[in-house]
């Protein structure tokens, strides 16, 4: 039942329907809670009605705790139920007291009271005296709207009892009792060391119980009776050893509400604690604690414990229960996350320690194994070709969060490497030896450089489908914990048309052939050296790796050419324009004269009479443009050589 009150709530049952082989349906039951409807167990459609114990010949008050109507209000809108109240029409008064409003005795004139009055206490009933029968009194109650109008909403017509108890008789008075314990799945008997009252004005048989609430880790039994849970029972069959209580819920501790009254005095609360002991405890230990590496502690949870004792201390760190290192903690402070394991010591990506769980008269002992979970950030992003030399930056392994925290530089060792293939240091510099360096260290300033490359070897036999492998490093930063990390990656063979999410620094070799000589073939699953040639364009990451890894090595080298290119094109045009302009039709000498003298060889070219020449007369078109021929070639192609004086020669 909800604590407020309510005419009408709605509920849902989530349910799954499993009959295998058929796959499993989910559904919906809709439940609706209401006072309208009638129930057994309940005959009040009040919020409460519990009737009034009254001594004989006083008064007493009657309060919302024994007659309430607050659910009737509760069925009209919150903005609304100020303006509204609950109108108890009495339909038959008391008949050996009266009812009192402020002091004021209710009559036919006056026969009603409202809500309002009964919840700020100034109902009443004063008992007339002269015996100790029963009284009590009929009402209708229904809602009443503004300025007293009636409005249409829930209204119910009941009895209200009133119990008149004898001054002189003393009420019984609950006794001590010792926890009932016992395990789970078994049946134990209730006796007076559990149940038990005083009361010398009334007999065991008398002396009645009534159970208000049951607990969750079972039920009362009576012998005799049917084998379900009881709700009532009296002292003397708490005596007789007729009463029981049946563990069937779960293992935990449980209190049984219950009532004792004598039938002439009102109820008197009591309870039964019920201790259910499991039969066998079991410390279930489901995962390893993480802890997260830039922080170096975790809370331990349900995950880890269920149910402790430090029996053996951790070697690298310690215990903390609230803040302090402490050797005993219970089950509640698990549950809060009160209790952490820190690292003290930073020396060891894992420890373990040992606990002893106790559970009322059981006990088990476990070993709870803790890890530290690395703050790394991996990509593989697809299989990686075979034979080819990859580039290990940021992409592919990043612990740049974990630095920012830390303020260091974070450092990688390996422990383990590729079953085929092997982590090298890439040379950067011209000056740098070419040889690959195998590395078991780097940090993470060579992997934002791109210092780093993995040589991936072809694994034996040939097969087409992916292949599985792995690197395990250890990742170490100030202040923190070590931690194991692993990078795992599938290889297959190499496709050129094919893209690749890593930058390639070198492509696999053509698969050795049966010309080829026995020692030029790369032995098997060894990786290939550093290709001469060119990424191909089709792995257009595998290019710009190359040129990135690569950058002085291609520039230079074009520099070089574009240089010579730039010398030798301008050489070449003037030659070319040289010869053109320099060719006339003549005949170069082939010895130069000596001392000056001419040559007797003439300066045209002689045509031998034996050629066939046809000869076509060529009409004069006048004198060339500009006027006669150059004098100056004239001369130069008709007069003879100027004779050299003494001490001048020929250049």
């Amino acid at each position: 039942m909800p604590p407020e009150p309510f005419w009408e709530v709605h509920d849902a049952l989530e349910l799954q329907l499993s009959s295998p082989p058929a796959s499993d349906v989910a559904t919906t039951l809709a439940v609706a809670v209401s006072f309208e409807a009638a129930c057994p167990q309940r005959p009040s459609r009040l919020w409460r009605n519990k009737g009034l114990w009254v001594p004989e010949g006083q008064r007493a008050e009657i309060t919302t705790a024994a007659l309430d109507a607050s659910n009737l209000l509760a069925s009209i809108p919150s903005p609304q139920r100020p303006e509204h109240d609950v109108l108890f029409q009495i339909t038959q008064f008391p008949t050996r007291g009266q009812l009192l409003v402020s002091e004021e005795p209710l009559h036919a004139g006056r026969p009603h009271f409202l809500q309002s009055e009964l919840a700020a206490g100034q109902l009443a009933y004063a008992h007339g005296g002269g015996g100790t029968q029963q009284d009590g009194f009929r009402f209708r109650a229904h809602l009443q709207g503004p300025a007293g109008a009636s409005v249409s909403g829930p209204q119910t017509s009941e009895a209200f009892a009133i119990t008149v108890r004898d001054v002189t008789e003393r009420p019984p008075r609950p006794q001590a009792s010792t926890p009932l314990r016992l395990t789970r799945g078994s049946r134990a008997p209730v006796s007076r060391a559990q149940l038990s009252v005083v009361d010398p004005d009334s007999a065991p048989a008398e002396i009645e119980y009534e159970v208000q609430r049951a607990p969750l880790n079972g039920f009362l039994s009576l012998a005799g009776a049917s084998p379900g849970p009881v709700t009532r029972f009296t002292q003397a069959d708490v005596d007789a050893g007729r009463l029981a209580f049946v563990a069937n819920g779960s293992s935990v501790a449980g209190i049984v509400q219950l009532s004792a009254s004598d039938g002439a005095g009102p109820p008197v609360p009591m309870s039964l604690a019920v201790d259910v002991l499991p039969s066998a405890i079991e410390v279930q230990l489901r995962a390893p604690l993480e802890v997260p590496q830039a922080l170096g502690r975790s809370s331990l949870s349900r995950q880890q414990l269920r149910a402790y004792r430090l029996t053996q201390g951790p070697r690298f760190g310690q215990l903390l229960v609230a803040g302090q290192p402490a050797a005993t903690f219970s089950q509640l402070q698990v549950d809060q996350g009160e209790v952490v394991f820190a690292f003290t010591n930073f020396s060891s990506s894992h420890d373990h320690f040992s606990i002893l769980a106790l559970a009322r008269g059981a006990n088990a002992s476990a070993t709870v194994n803790v890890t530290v979970r690395a703050l790394l950030r991996v990509g593989v992003g697809g299989p990686w070709p075979q034979g080819a030399t990859l580039c290990l930056d940021s992409t592919v392994l990043d612990a740049g969060e974990l630095a920012n925290r830390t303020g260091s530089v974070p450092r990688f060792r390996l422990l383990a490497g590729p079953r085929h293939g092997r982590v090298v240091r890439v040379p950067r510099a011209r000056t740098e030896p070419r040889d690959s360096q195998l590395v078991d260290q780097f940090t993470q300033q060579d992997l934002e450089d791109g210092r780093l490359g993995l040589e991936v070897g072809r694994p034996e036999g040939q097969s087409s489908s992916p292949t599985g492998d792995s690197l395990t490093l250890e990742l170490w930063a100030e202040g923190v914990p070590p931690a194991v990390a692993s990078l795992d990656f599938d290889t297959e063979p190499y496709d050129a048309a094919r893209p690749y999410s890593v930058a390639l620094l070198s492509l696999p070799e053509p698969a050795p052939t049966e010309a080829r000589k026995p020692e030029s073939s790369t032995p098997t699953g060894e990786p290939g050296p550093f290709a001469s040639s060119p990424v191909p364009t089709a792995a257009s990451g595998g290019f710009l790796g190359f040129l990135e890894a690569n950058m002085f090595s291609v520039i230079i080298p074009v520099c070089l050419v574009l240089l010579l290119l730039a010398l030798i094109l301008p050489l070449l045009f003037y030659l070319r324009k040289r010869n053109k302009t320099g060719k006339h039709d003549v005949q170069v000498l082939t010895a130069k004269p000596r001392d000056g003298l001419a040559s007797d060889t003439e300066t045209f070219r002689k045509v031998e009479p034996g050629q066939a020449i046809p000869l076509t007369a060529v009409p004069s078109q006048g004198p060339p443009p500009g006027g006669q021929p150059d004098p100056e070639l004239l001369q130069f192609c008709r007069t003879p050589n100027p004779a050299l004086k003494n001490g001048q020669y020929w250049v």
